[in-house]
Order: C-alpha cells, then structure tokens, then sequence
C-alpha cells in the first residue's frame, strides 16, 4: 500500500510541496519578494520539523514494489522538510546574497545571472572585470554556504545519519550517487577531450587549456561558432511542431519565463505546479545552443510531470526519482545532436567541425557534471573543510582542463540539483534512444507510438525508476561507457 503522505500528514504534506515547488519558481526566476522565503513556508508547518515523521516512513516494510516507490519518495520528501525546518533561514539568507544586485560594465548582475551575463562578453577582460566585482558577494555567499553545510550535517545527524551525503544517498536509491563510474569516464575521455579541446581554444581563441580559465570555456562553448545556428527565438513556440510530431499535447498549461533579467538564476528549470495541471518552466536567454539544450531538457521534465494521474497519490504526482527525471531531460536535450532533427526544425545541415565542436561541448558537459559529482561527495561529508578548497581545484580542473577559481568550492550547495543524477541521467539517455530508434524510428522523434511509450511511462507518475525504466526498455548502464562511444563518434 502506498499514500504516505496522506496516511501521515493528511493534506499538508501535499500543500507544503506546492508551496515550495511555487517558491521555488518564484526564487529562482527572479521574482522572489523579501518575506517570501522558506521561512515562513516551515514555520507554518511545524509538524515536519519533528524527525518522528521521517522516521515512520523510514522504518515501514514496504509490502511491494510499488510501495517500496511510495517509500523512497516520501522519506526522500520528509528528510528534506526536515532538514529545511532547521536551515530555511540560512538559505533565505543565501537567496537574498544571491539575488543582489552589483554592477559591471554599467550592467547589472547578481550571482544567480552571472555565468548567463560572462557567456554574453566577447571580451575576456571584460569577463575578468565582471568576475572581480562579484568577489564581494560571493565571498559572503560563502559564508553563508559554510553556516549551510554545518545545518544539513547536524540535520542528518539528528535523523540518524553520520552526515548529509549518507542521508542523501541512502534516500535517493540504488545508484543514484556513482563516483566509480564518473571516475571511470574521466579517464576514459581524459585524452579525446584534451586534445580536441587543445586545438579549437588554439584555432579560436588563440589560448591554451593550461591558460584558459573556465569563463573562457563559457564563453567559447556559447560562441558565434555555434550561435548562428542557434538564433533567439520564443522557445515554447517553437516546441509546439515538436510537440505534435509526437502527439504530446498535454491539456495542462505551462508558464514559461523565457526572460533574461539580472535576479534570475542562469541555468533552465521546471517545476511543477499543480501536476498534472500546471508547471513552470524557465531559461535564462542567452541567444547559443544552450538555450535549446536548457529549454529542451526543462520541457521534458514538465511533460513527465503533466502526464501523471489526476487522482493518484501525492507522492506519485508530486515527486520522482532523480535519476530518471534527468534521464528524460537529456532524452530531450540531445535532440541538438541529431543531425536529421537539427536538419528539420533549424534548417542546419552541417557535418565537419560544427559537429566535432557541437560533440565536444557535450563530451565536455558530461565531464563537468562528472567531476562535480566526484567533488560533492566528499563535499557533503563535511570533513576536512578546510581542504576542500584545494580539491575542488584539482578535481575540476582535470575534469575540465582548465584552471578554476577556488572559491567556488562550495557552489554545489547553492545549486538547483545535484550533479550526480544529472551524470548518471546523462550516461543512461544514450541507451533510451537507441531503443526508441530500434524499436520505432531513427527519427523517433516524429513518430506518434513514440510519444504514447512516453505518456505510458509518465502515467505512472514517481512509481517508475531507473530501474524500473530498464525493465520496460534496455539495461541503463551505470557507467558511462556506451555514452563515450555515442560522443566518440560524433567527434570523430
């Protein structure tokens, strides 16, 4: 049996997850208002302030694997109220840091905007003055990360964890944190990515890897080689032929923030709303290819969220595995990849180095989140902090082979996910789309039965897993091996 959380909370549990999915949306796309914060969302929920709620779900055998579903996304849920019943003021703190506004150039930016406003400056000194009037803000954001790290540690602990990263990877499921395999890809890909990294930064920026730094990478990897065939555009319109093709026509609406403004966090996102009624979807616009892998991936999050059943219970519509959600958003995101699709909705038909660059920046994307996941790992061990510094440095900047800036060691606790269900979705969608190219179409995504495998799938809401994904289609590797040969042959 499942229904956790109407069993154990009657109908708060489902009305504190909408409240925070909307402040969410409101904070991270830049309409956050002083007094709106998690604050006074947890303080008019006491109740899940009590470790006692967790535990109860914790505790439970559950009679089936459908329960067990229930199970893992409602203890995941009630460790993390918990946690924010003794850390929302610290991260209301944290958001009003991280929405201040400073000034570079005559522009302003804050930190949420601030890799979004470096891709947009040709000029890197103009990035470099633009980073150093940021030091300000961001060395109190530190501060206030530190005071966070110390919260969910003692947090954990009070659920009976020996520290943030055990709870968060015990409450994730099987998998969901992997630092062998993101280790294994690594290496695996440290002399392809080198090399032609080597010799585009040379052929276009006249710069080193062991010079560049990582805004430079920023920058070229959204530069005028790629952003011409990318052009700005409105994106939810865009989508709507796409949509089609596939027969996913969701009767929910969606509310996108496709607007570039300073308070506005410069990744993509969505979040539901009222599922499977409502989601909110933004991208912070920057005119490259990444607008188009931000929007494609956040949109595949919503429509899995806008499929789910009416009337289930509220952890199934309301919650998922992690791991699958990214599953789904690299699905979508890769689409950017596919010549024949890039062919038809950009009229691109480029092979040679645009394709080569397109494949490095994606092999180059996967080692980002690779490294990061490595990192915060022992990050939210919250030993030998005074460390972490230096090992951010070194393992970043062999992720990326390039310098980095060690104050950002603490930037995974400020960010909107966690890096290691985004590595690991992004070695699986690989394999989902050559099954759905085997099963359906090379051109899977044109085909109508695609988008009914897809709605089935998302029917079940947060019942279905990774695993349960590999059950229904092919094996999702936990490495990342099948990933490196897609990307080697884009590249070769």
């Amino acid at each position: 049996m499942s229904g956790y959380l109407e069993r154990l909370t009657g109908n708060s549990g489902e009305r504190l997850l909408k409240q925070l999915s909307e402040q969410l949306f409101r904070e991270f796309s830049g309409k956050g208002k002083p007094g709106d914060g998690l604050t006074a969302i947890m303080r008019s929920c006491p109740d899940f302030g009590e470790r006692e709620l967790f535990q109860s779900v914790w505790g439970s055998e559950p009679a089936d694997g459908e329960a067990a579903a229930g199970r893992s996304l409602a203890a995941s849920f009630l460790a993390r109220a918990f946690v924010l019943s003794r850390s929302a003021g610290i991260e209301d703190g944290i958001a009003g840091v991280a929405s201040g506004m400073f000034s570079s150039g005559g522009k302003s930016l804050s930190l949420k905007s601030l890799r979004g406003g470096l891709i947009r400056q040709r000029k890197r000194g103009e990035r470099e003055f633009t980073l150093k009037a940021a030091k300000p803000s961001l060395e109190k954001l530190n501060t206030l990360l530190r005071k966070k790290l110390d919260a969910i540690t003692e947090a954990a602990q009070a659920l009976g964890f020996g520290d943030y990263g055990e709870l968060a990877e015990k409450t994730a499921g099987p998998g969901a944190i992997d630092a062998t395999a993101a280790r294994a890809f690594l290496s695996d890909t440290e002399y392809a990515s080198k090399d032609l990294l080597t010799w585009f930064l040379s052929r276009s920026m006249d710069i080193k890897p062991s010079r560049a730094e990582e805004h430079d990478l920023a920058y070229f990897f959204n530069s005028d080689e790629l952003r011409g065939y990318f052009p700005t555009r409105d994106m939810l319109s865009f989508s709507r032929p796409i949509l089609e093709a596939l027969g996913l026509v969701p009767e929910g609406g969606i509310a996108y923030d496709g607007e570039r403004k300073p308070g506005k966090i410069s990744d993509g996102f969505s979040v539901p709303h009222d599922p499977p009624l409502r989601t909110g979807l933004s991208i912070y616009t920057v005119g490259s290819v990444r607008d188009y892998e931000h929007f494609l991936g956040s949109l595949a999050r919503a429509l899995s969220y806008m499929y789910t059943e009416r009337e289930d219970y509220a952890e199934f519509r309301w919650l998922r595995d992690a791991c699958l959600e990214s599953v789904f958003d690299s699905l979508f995101r890769n689409l950017v990849h596919e010549p024949k699709w890039l062919a038809k909705y950009l009229r691109v038909d480029e092979g040679g180095d645009f394709r080569r660059l397109l494949g490095l920046r994606r092999l180059m994307s996967a080692r980002y989140e690779a490294g990061l996941s490595i990192y915060e790992a022992d990050l939210l061990k919250n030993s030998e902090i005074e460390s972490m510094p230096e090992h951010y440095v070194r393992v970043m900047s062999a992720a990326l082979h390039c310098r980095i800036d060690a104050e950002g060691y603490l930037g995974p606790l400020a960010g909107l996910s966690h890096p290691s269900p985004a590595f690991r979705g992004a070695a699986a969608a690989p394999s989902l789309s050559s099954y759905l190219k085997e099963r359906f179409d090379e051109e899977w995504w044109r085909v109508p039965d695609v988008g009914e495998f897809l709605k089935g799938l998302w029917r079940d809401g947060g019942r279905i897993t990774l695993e349960e994904l590999a059950v229904k289609t092919v094996e999702m590797p936990r490495g990342a091996e099948y990933l490196r040969r897609v990307i080697e042959e884009e590249i070769d």
